[in-house]
């Protein structure tokens, strides 16, 4: 079992050794206490894990390569639709939503919307996402997608299932598909035309609990539970 993963953007090949430098070897040694003959995972986003065995845990850290791997995408493919909250409660609704499985967010404007992200915040997205990846271990990388409206989210084609999350809805009824759309909508929840709109469109009206949520708990809830009614065993890296 591997005691660490590492996002494999800066490694140095040497024949069957990789070395990894800087920051992320002085978190590997000082924060995870990874030694010489401990095992790590390196991922690079894009479905290959690599397993490594450490041989030295110094200033830089070296791994000898053992195994080279690729790990197909998961299944069902869940993008989630949603309004953007305030401050720091962004960035952990985007840290849980890779760690829960997410493929994919993307900022979608409502009639009640009161936050436009900012190019330069969505960009910052990036290292957040790339931070859980290696809290988590997955192989695949979730994107982050450009700022979008509720009715490009609703125009999805027939094969996508699209999902809105709101209280006026159904508990959510396992279908098997492979792909999935979540709309989670601002604090302030859809309009009665989005919803009308919705179900025109075929989109399926669900709830996912009991109580109201803010919006950043409303997404990882929604995600966590088709997840968990769709997704099959699958090799995670791990």
């Amino acid at each position: 079992m591997a005691r660490h993963t590492i996002y494999l953007d800066n490694a140095e090949f040497r024949g069957d050794e990789l070395v990894i430098s800087g920051d992320e070897a002085r978190h590997a040694v000082r924060v995870k206490r990874v030694r010489s003959g401990d095992k790590v995972r390196l991922v690079d986003g894009c479905g290959t894990v690599m397993t490594t065995e450490v041989l030295d845990a110094g200033r830089d850290l070296v791994l000898k390569l053992l195994e080279t791997r690729r790990v197909p995408r998961p299944t069902p493919r869940l993008e989630v639709w949603g309004a953007t909250p305030k401050g720091a409660r962004l960035d952990r609704m985007v840290d849980g939503l890779c760690q829960v499985g997410a493929a994919s967010w993307i900022p979608t404007t409502f009639g009640r919307s009161v936050v436009d992200p900012r190019s330069t915040k969505l960009d910052r997205l990036e290292r957040i996402v790339t931070e859980a990846v290696k809290q988590c271990g997955r192989p695949w990388l979730m994107e982050i997608g450009g700022r979008s409206t509720f009715a490009d989210a609703i125009d999805a084609p027939s094969e996508v299932a699209v999902v809105v999350a709101d209280a006026s809805g159904d508990a959510p009824i396992p279908q098997a598909c492979t792909e999935i759309r979540l709309l989670i909508g601002p604090e302030g929840g859809l309009t009665d035309q989005e919803l009308s709109h919705a179900r025109d469109a075929g989109a399926q009206i669900c709830r996912f609990g009991s109580h109201t949520m803010r919006t950043e708990v409303a997404a990882m809830v929604a995600a966590a539970i088709l997840l968990a009614h769709q997704s099959h065993p699958t090799e995670n890296g791990s």
